[in-house]
């Protein structure tokens, strides 16, 4: 068994999590190994009260000063952790320790041990999850199927691979792709080392395990097809054991089971689930949540204090695709030097307000005005122009689209 490892990747804002899930795997799973990859600077005392030093490994042990800037600057946190994920997969299967290396997310809790993965597994390579497993003629879930199709069909929030050549390729080839496109972004079809994993069934074949655990992965994207009970301790999922659950977006502060508000806490008529929930939020808490929850993203601000934000990011990438001559930290160097001289890199603080949809809701008010500007124009210039101002509005919402801001071009 101690040819096994998990392990998390996370920012010092999801320790509390990270450390729930350390405790709740070495509880069920005492042989077994489980490390906490931590992109941070330093590893906080306050961690270290509940995880020991050596299962605590900063980012900084892996990976060369130069990745680090480089990466920390094109991608924001959540891209950049899970940039790292095949990363340090291949680092870990390429030592002498591990046979098999899992990811897992932060925010997950297990419940029983995970023998089932290797079960399944067997001799084949790669173990994931799907969304969904249960094919539904009419689609009633909160979360709509829909939403999958842009995410990826597998929720990387959790992957097993075994060790073989085999399996050092396919992370090769992961690993390239998400040096260049590991971006949240729909416009382009990306999300993160997510999407990239659709490939894999064709790539792998038969080596590729899809899992039908009703017991691994739950969350509030599969919730209606999992009847959660307890029975003399052990909470069952459509009566196999639950071995973990995905607590994506929650906090213990909302009402909600998760950032997208699809399932309310109240709305919970389970006695497990709301066992399952109430006691996520009290061991959260304990955790130290409250703290955790409350620390910067070293890697949102330069180190001469301005903020990063979507914009510089962005133009980042595209800088970097047409001015390739140079090292690493040149190129670096000289973009941060043309971006502030633009005006581009601001003094505001990159978590003074969201560019998402909660950030967008906060603007409601205001957009009052857009619907009256928008609806003079389609008065004055007719249905062509106004359909034509929808794809400019179309073409430029695409942050990279705003690159002339980096010329000294006037015409």
């Amino acid at each position: 068994m101690k040819n096994k490892l998990f392990f998390t990747i996370c920012a010092p804002n999801y320790l509390a999590q990270a450390i729930l899930s350390y405790k709740s795997f070495k509880r069920k799973n005492p042989l077994l190994n489980y490390k906490i990859i931590l992109v941070s600077e330093q590893k906080d005392p306050l961690l270290l009260q509940s995880v020991p030093s050596h299962d605590v490994i900063l980012h900084s042990d892996l990976f060369a000063s130069e990745f680090i800037a480089w990466y920390t600057l094109k991608y924001n946190v959540i891209e950049y952790c899970t940039l790292l994920k095949p990363h340090v997969l291949k680092k870990f299967l390429a030592g002498k320790d591990f046979d098999y290396v899992s990811y897992i997310d932060p925010d997950t809790c297990f419940y029983s041990d995970v023998q089932p993965i290797y079960a399944e597994l067997e001799d084949r390579l790669v173990h994931v999850t799907p969304h969904l497993i249960e094919m539904k003629e009419v689609d009633s879930n909160p979360y709509p199927e829909f939403l999958h199709l842009w995410e990826g069909i597998y929720n990387l929030g959790y992957i097993t691979l075994k060790k073989s050549n085999k399996t050092n390729a396919f992370l090769s080839w992961w690993i390239n792709r998400l040096n260049d496109y590991c971006y949240a972004d729909k416009l382009d079809g990306l999300h993160t080392d997510q999407k990239w994993i659709d490939y894999a069934p064709a790539f792998l074949g038969a080596d590729f395990v899809i899992s039908q655990n009703f017991g691994l992965n739950i969350s509030h994207w599969n919730l209606n097809e999992r009847d959660v009970l307890k029975s003399n301790d052990v909470y069952l999922v459509n009566d196999q054991s639950l071995i973990f659950w995905h607590f994506s977006g929650f906090k213990p502060d909302s009402k909600n089971l998760n950032k997208n508000n699809v399932f309310v806490l109240s709305d919970l008529k389970s006695e497990a689930l709301n066992d399952i929930f109430t006691n996520y939020r009290d061991d959260l808490c304990e955790s130290g949540y409250d703290y955790f929850s409350g620390l910067d993203y070293e890697f949102d601000k330069l180190k001469s204090g301005e903020s990063l934000n979507i914009l510089n990011r962005r133009l980042f990438r595209v800088y970097t695709s047409v001015n390739n001559l140079g090292s690493s930290n040149e190129r670096l160097s000289r973009f941060l030097s043309v971006a502030k001289s633009k005006g581009i890199v601001s003094t505001r603080s990159g978590s003074d307000f969201s560019y998402g949809r909660a950030g967008l809701a906060s603007q409601q008010s205001k957009l009052k005005y857009v619907h009256f500007g928008l609806k003079i124009f389609l008065r004055l210039f007719g249905a062509h122009n106004y359909l034509l101002l929808i794809r400019l509005i179309q073409h430029f919402s695409k942050v990279e689209n705003h690159y002339f801001l980096m010329s000294d071009e006037r015409k």
